[in-house]
C-alpha cells in the first residue's frame, strides 16, 4: 500500500517548515520543500541536499544550467529575495523544474511536501493543510530565525510576500493565498508550537481515515 502524502502550505513565517518536519518525523515520512530547494540554489548548498541526485538529473533532462550565486548564506530570506531579483530566479523554466521535483516525489508516496504553491500543484491524492498566523507573530519568527531586529524582519517579510505574489501570478496566473480555499484543513499557528499543530493534523487525518 502506498504511504500517504501530506502537503503543507501557508504564508511566510507561519512555521510551515517546522510543522512539516515535525509531521514527517512523527509519521516516519520523507520531507521535501520546494522553498528550501529555491533557497539552496540561492546559497549554493543544493549539491549537498538529500535530493541532489534527482535534482541534477532533472536539470540535465531539461537542459537547465544552475548559475553559481554568491548570495547571503547566513540570511536565507535575504538570499531568496536576491535570487528572485535575478533573471534565473524569475525564469519560468526554473520554477517548472521545482514543480516537477515536488510532483515526482509526491507520486512516490510517503512524503510531507511543504511549499508555497504545493496545495495547488500536487494533483496526486494528498491531505492538504494551509497554515496562517498574525503578521506580528510571523515577523517575530523571521526575526528570531534570521537573528535580526523586528522592524527589519517586518520589512523583509513584506518585501518577500510582495515579490512572491507578484512573480507567481506572472508565471502561473494564480494568487497563491487562494489556496486556503483548496485545503482540507486550515490551522492558525499564532499561539501554537509546531508539535501542537502536527498533533492536530494527525488527529484530523485519523478522523478522515487517512491514517489508521
Amino acid at each position: 500500500m502506498t504511504k500517504p502524502v501530506f502537503v503543507i502550505s501557508g504564508l511566510p513565517g507561519c512555521g510551515n517548515s517546522s510543522v512539516a518536519r515535525a509531521l514527517a518525523s512523527r509519521l516516519g515520512l520523507n520531507y521535501f520543500s520546494p522553498g528550501n530547494l529555491f533557497k539552496s540554489v540561492a546559497n549554493g548548498s543544493y549539491k549537498t541536499q538529500p535530493y541532489a541526485k534527482t535534482f541534477v538529473e532533472m536539470c540535465e533532462e531539461m537542459s537547465i544550467q544552475i548559475p553559481q550565486f554568491s548570495l547571503d548564506k547566513d540570511n536565507e530570506t535575504q538570499a531568496a529575495n536576491q535570487l528572485w531579483q535575478s533573471e534565473f530566479g524569475k525564469s519560468k523554466e526554473f520554477h517548472e523544474l521545482i514543480d516537477r521535483m515536488q510532483t515526482e516525489l509526491a507520486s512516490r508516496g510517503g512524503y510531507v511536501i511543504e511549499g508555497k504553491l504545493s496545495i495547488w500543484k500536487i494533483k496526486t491524492p494528498a491531505f492538504k493543510v494551509w497554515l496562517k498566523a498574525s503578521f506580528e507573530k510571523r515577523a517575530e519568527r523571521v526575526a528570531e530565525r534570521e537573528r535580526i531586529a523586528l522592524d527589519e524582519a517586518k520589512e523583509m517579510l513584506e518585501r518577500k510576500e510582495k515579490i512572491e505574489r507578484k512573480e507567481w501570478k506572472r508565471i502561473y496566473g494564480f494568487d497563491y493565498v487562494e489556496q486556503e480555499k483548496l485545503a482540507d484543513l486550515v490551522l492558525d499557528t499564532t499561539d501554537k508550537s509546531q508539535f501542537e499543530i502536527a498533533d492536530e493534523i494527525v488527529a484530523t487525518a485519523r478522523e478522515k481515515g487517512i491514517l489508521s
